[in-house]
């Protein structure tokens, strides 16, 4: 049987409101959850309470010419609340 390892990443619309940033209520238990559904390991980095869901990972690692680095951003997780009159003009 094929093992293969899901790399994703939720937004915050997935589990709140669409650009509740850091003050999204809950983000962190809602954060957790995700992780367990896509099966991220209990020691991942991503799971620190201090900081989103991003991470770095690289395919074919090891074979020469092949390897891929695929970089997942979080840049929702801690960013500061728009100012009303920007998230009219979003």
């Amino acid at each position: 049987m094929l093992h293969a390892a899901l790399r994703t990443r939720a937004d915050d619309h997935d589990s709140g409101w669409n650009n509740g940033n850091k003050r999204l209520p809950n983000k962190d238990q809602y954060k957790q959850l995700f992780l367990d559904a896509v099966g991220e390991p209990a020691r991942s980095p991503r799971r620190n309470r201090a900081r989103g869901m991003w991470g770095s990972y690289t395919l074919n690692e090891g074979v020469a010419g092949r390897e891929v680095q695929v970089l997942l951003l979080d840049e929702r997780y801690e960013r500061d609340t728009l100012p009303c009159q920007m998230r009219r003009q979003w």
